[in-house]
């Protein structure tokens, strides 16, 4: 996790970065059809509609307590790791001693 640590920055601007041409070029796409009387049939946007129709339906057939188990389980991972860290900066703490009675 350390080693990815360091290019957190430019993984996150690449995915940003990607998000925004989604955004742009679908706007683009309406502009394009209620402004210049442009054609609805356009392969990316059916692409996305075809992915977005394949993930609902599978969100649907799986259901909802399944998620709820995944979203348990992902939070009692970052709890339990919190406390992990949390003891060990503790511990680290104590054995530095008090400050004060330096």
């Amino acid at each position: 996790m350390r080693r990815l640590l360091p290019r957190i920055n430019r993984i996150v601007g690449v995915i940003v970065l990607l998000i925004g041409l989604c955004v742009t070029y679908y706007g683009v796409y309406e502009i394009r059809l209620f402004f210049a009387g442009g054609d609805a049939a356009d392969p990316v946007i059916e692409a996305a509609g075809v992915l977005q129709g394949w993930l609902a339906d599978g969100v649907y057939a799986l259901g909802v307590w399944p998620l709820l188990a995944a979203l348990a389980v992902l939070a009692a991972a970052a709890v339990a790791r919190w406390y992990r860290t949390a003891g060990r900066a503790a511990s680290r703490c104590a054995d530095l001693g008090d400050p004060d009675e330096r």
